[in-house]
């Protein structure tokens, strides 16, 4: 169904223009790497308010460690969802 694209340069070709090319990528790579990001970045945002949860309740704090813990966890669920979606 999906032929594989392989890169071949010609040696007239200046080398930045042979590194700017990619190969393509299916769609269903790509609709595998959406769910996975989304996957994480939920995930990420969860364990760090749940983790904050929790801390408050041991902490006897107010909310401190969720707002703290969750805006690690959306930074750091941001962060790998940038890393799936540049690729190998």
């Amino acid at each position: 169904m999906y032929r594989q694209v392989t890169m071949t340069t010609s040696p007239q070709m200046p080398p930045n223009e042979r590194s700017a090319q990619r190969p393509q990528v299916s769609p269903n790579a790509w609709m595998g790497r959406l769910l996975a990001a989304g996957s994480v970045l939920a995930g990420l945002t969860i364990l760090g308010v749940g983790s904050g949860y929790f801390m408050d309740e041991k902490a006897g704090t107010t909310h401190r460690w969720v707002l703290i813990l969750g805006v690690a966890g959306i930074g750091l669920g941001l962060y790998q969802v940038v890393r799936a979606m540049r690729g190998p």
